[in-house]
């Protein structure tokens, strides 16, 4: 047999037998690596592995690479695609997107140690720096888009984000940013040349495309790259383990025109080219992850724990809220919060049905979007809005001298419009439409969102990411607005006012603010509040009563406990003026907690069962079983969850 590799046996890398594959790769690998490599061999080498392991990538998905593939990586498969990527060669142009291509399958074939190795390989090349160059300064639109689609496989499937600085995350997510919000006209105006008009080929997957046609097509196709660009940014932050509030809070001072950057990202409408583009959406997760407070901890709540790990938590706690001082002071904040959830709020289900029935008559797309396309957008509407209220309801932990009257009411209608029934499954029926039903879907989408391979790979971790839905976040904001305007001493004079207080942006009105803050209005509010608590209690007693079901419900009860310390706060600073209103609230507040509890211990975090447990307890208090619904086997079952953790905690 032939071992010296020629363009009659390139299937041999995939028939020889191991000892035969040992000898015959590195030689297909040393003539890659060849700056003078003939065009034909690397066309036929590089496309033959492009094609069999895409093949492979779904029935192999994480399983680990075959011998042949081993034994490539071992012999510097990805050197010699760097040579070739980054060859001055004209000749080679073609064969450059493929040579970045391969990359692809490779990564998601490998399992969790492969992949760690891989990116060893590729940082070793500084593949992460000249992928960027070839991003921004690539000479053709297609490898530009290669070139992204590999960032993005590096920080989603490769995990770079567990190997970068503050400094080196802060300057990707930069760079990145950079590369959506240069937006599609160049590509179009690239693709208007008949010379790169070969590309077009390329980008449909399917046929050449008439200069005008291609123009229009490669706006639709960089759309994809935009959205590659926004999965890269959020796989830095949501990832296992979780990084440190103080490593977002480096990030996010390092370089807080980033935070600028991602609500830019936020605030750009679904374009006409791309309709199911999710940059906006995915930006907007990426800043509530930023700015998200720890998980198993109810902002405002001090959970009673030993004192070192108390101290620990009131540290994150700190760290968040720095952050929020970063994201207060940036330029024009409150008018693009607004922007971004006046742009949500007109992309309703009929203007998105009409972008999609035109993409593939004006755009070339070559399958219209379906209905689930459509229930996806709508869905990450409602996720791009749990996004702004965890950003808002954040702002409103700020110290005095860090927010003002105007900021509080500026952001108050965004709360308020959203503090609304959710309905039950038994409700439903009163949705006429399948508008309205796509409407209440965003209502009701929460966020739990955990890394890409784990989903993929169905491997059980942490989810970094979780926000209640537009049912439970809604109110959260509005009462905790409520709260510091009621602390300023601003709430009860509203009503007495004649006009509206400078520095509010000119859609609200005097009218509207007398409405929103009227006893009536608080009292529909906190109504609401109580009901979305006992609703989403429900709805998590019934995720907890599956085998695994802890894992969905404690987020669900953690969101009630912090709806609750709202009310609870909220009742205290106006001196009990509602407190009619709030006869169910303890017994809510203390099932919430203990119920989260139980689900810590399940999942053994013995300090937050414990503290949860004990807050539980606090809530309570002497005589609880006999005034607030909470019996004396719900007290019984918490001091059980007490004593199973603090054996834990104390090792």
């Amino acid at each position: 047999m032939n071992m010296e590799p020629n363009l009659d046996n390139v299937n041999l890398m995939f028939t020889a037998t191991v000892p035969q594959a040992r000898i015959f790769i590195p030689k297909v690998v040393d003539k890659l690596n060849k700056p003078d490599v003939p065009v034909e061999f690397a066309d036929e080498y590089v496309r033959a592995l492009l094609r069999e392991w895409s093949r492979q990538v779904e029935r192999r998905l994480g399983h680990g690479w075959t011998e042949t593939q081993r034994i490539f990586v071992d012999s510097g498969l990805m050197e010699a695609l760097a040579q070739i990527i980054l060859s001055p060669r004209e000749e080679l142009k073609r064969i450059k997107f493929n040579a970045l291509e391969a990359i692809q399958p490779l990564a998601k074939i490998g399992n969790l140690n492969q992949r760690r190795k891989l990116r060893g390989r590729l940082r070793k090349i500084n593949a992460l720096n000249e992928l960027l160059l070839i991003a921004h300064h690539g000479e053709y639109a297609v490898l530009r888009a290669a070139a992204v689609n590999i960032l993005r496989v590096l920080c989603v499937d490769l995990f770079l984000g567990e190997t970068l600085s503050v400094e080196q995350t802060a300057d990707l997510v930069e760079s990145l940013c950079r590369f959506v919000l240069e937006g599609s006209d160049r590509i179009s105006e690239e693709m208007l040349d008949p010379a790169a008009n070969w590309q077009s080929k390329i980008m449909t997957g399917t046929h050449i495309l008439k200069p005008q046609d291609a123009a229009k097509y490669a706006k639709r196709y960089n759309g994809m790259s935009q959205e590659n660009c926004l999965f890269a940014v959020h796989a830095l932050f949501c990832r296992v383990p979780t990084p440190s509030r103080d490593f977002m809070l480096q990030v996010i001072q390092t370089k807080p025109e980033i935070v600028d950057m991602l609500l830019q990202c936020a605030s750009m409408r679904r374009p006409g080219w791309y309709p199911e583009n999710q940059v906006d959406g995915i930006a907007s997760e990426t800043l509530a992850l930023l700015f998200q407070f720890p998980l198993d901890t109810v902002p405002g709540l001090e959970l009673p724990l030993p004192e070192k790990h108390k101290r620990e938590r009131a540290r994150e706690f700190r760290e968040t809220v720095e952050a929020y001082k970063t994201l207060i002071t940036r330029p024009q904040l409150v008018d693009k919060l607004i922007g971004i959830w006046k742009k949500v709020n007109e992309e309703t289900p009929a203007v998105i049905r009409g972008l999609f029935s035109r993409v593939r008559r004006d755009w070339f797309a070559t399958v219209s979007p379906g209905q689930d396309a459509l229930q996806e957008a709508c869905k990450e509407n409602g996720q791009t809005r749990v996004s702004m209220l965890r950003l808002i309801t954040g702002i409103s932990y700020l110290d005095q001298q860090d927010i003002s009257e105007a900021t509080l009411l500026s952001l108050l209608p965004i709360a308020h419009s959203s503090s609304r029934k959710a309905l039950s499954s038994g409700d439903l029926q009163s949705l006429s439409t399948p508008d309205e039903f796509l409407s209440y879907l965003s209502y009701i989408e929460s966020v739990q969102r955990g890394p890409v391979w784990a989903g993929e790979l169905n491997e059980d971790t942490e989810e970094p990411e979780r926000l209640p839905s537009t049912a439970t976040a809604g109110p959260i904001a509005t009462i905790r607005i409520l709260t510091r305007l009621q602390e300023l001493g601003t709430l009860d004079t509203i009503q007495s006012w004649t006009e509206v207080p400078q520095g509010l942006p000119p859609s609200i009105s005097l009218v509207e603010l007398k409405e929103m803050t009227s006893q009536a209005s608080i009292e529909k509010v906190l109504r609401v509040a109580i009901e979305q608590a006992a609703f989403q209690i429900e709805m998590a007693d019934t995720s907890f009563m599956r085998s695994t079901g802890f894992r969905q419900a404690w987020h669900d009860y953690v969101s009630v406990a912090e709806l609750t310390q709202a009310m609870k706060n909220f009742d205290d600073k106006t001196g009990g003026k509602y407190s009619h209103l709030l006869r169910d609230l303890n017994q809510h507040y203390f099932t919430s907690l203990s119920s989260a509890s139980k689900c810590f211990l399940a999942m053994k975090w013995w300090e937050s069962a414990l503290g949860f447990a004990k807050a539980a307890a606090a809530v309570a208090g002497p005589g609880a079983a006999a005034t607030d619904g909470i019996t004396s086997i719900d007290l019984q079952k918490n001091r059980q969850v007490i004593k199973e953790a603090s054996k834990k905690v104390r090792g």
